[in-house]
Parts: structure tokens; C-alpha cells; sequence
């Protein structure tokens, strides 16, 4: 992990402490949001080094085929996981009561859940 990564996670977990909402379950939450802020820079480098779109082209002289870059569609993944993520981050602490609740009764999850 890379030192600005750390720090990010780093300032999560410290903010999340100071507001008394650090959960057990928040630690895959963190720990999620971190691969896919890394991934997603990965993903920005690579449409900065080469395009939206690529060429896919397999003979030497045929006709340029260019396709979206899969880049870009993991870009999009990564914006929406880290957008969940963060909402995910910010429940109430109602809510944090009831998925903790839920958690350590999984056969009644769903009763809990729609209290």
C-alpha cells in the first residue's frame, strides 16, 4: 500500500474514532475503499497514457479497429464502489445499530434491517 493510500486510510479510521462511529464492520468497508482508490488511479493512468480508445488491431497492416478501453468501464466501477462505500461509511448511528444488530443475528437480517 502506498504511503498516500495509508494516509488516506489513516485519516478514515482516525475521523471515523473521533465521531465515536468506528465499527468492526468498517474495517472491510476501509479496506475496500482503499483497492479501489488505488485502482482506480491505476485505471486514470492508463487512459492518460493510452486513450479512451485503443487499437486492437492483429495484423500488421489491416485496417485500425479501435475498441473503449477497459480502463475506462473499471474507472466507472471504481467511482461507483467508492461512492457506495463512502455512503456505507456514513450511516447513522441508528442504522449502524441496526446492521450491528442484524450482523450477530443473520437469520433474522432482513426483520432488522426494515425495522
Amino acid at each position: 500500500m502506498s504511503e498516500d493510500i495509508q494516509s488516506i486510510q489513516d485519516k478514515i479510521y482516525d475521523f471515523l474514532k473521533s465521531k465515536g462511529q468506528l465499527e468492526e464492520v468498517d474495517t472491510t468497508l476501509i479496506g475496500e475503499l482503499m483497492f479501489n482508490i488505488e485502482l482506480i488511479e491505476k485505471c486514470k493512468h492508463d487512459l492518460r497514457t493510452e486513450g479512451y480508445r485503443v487499437n486492437v488491431t492483429v495484423r500488421r497492416n489491416g485496417k485500425p479497429y479501435f475498441v473503449k478501453n477497459q480502463a475506462f468501464s473499471a474507472y466507472q466501477s471504481c467511482l461507483k464502489n467508492i461512492n457506495s462505500i463512502l455512503i456505507s461509511l456514513g450511516l447513522t448511528v441508528r442504522e449502524r445499530q441496526k446492521l450491528k444488530m442484524a450482523l450477530n443475528d443473520p437469520d433474522n437480517f432482513d426483520n432488522i434491517m426494515n425495522l
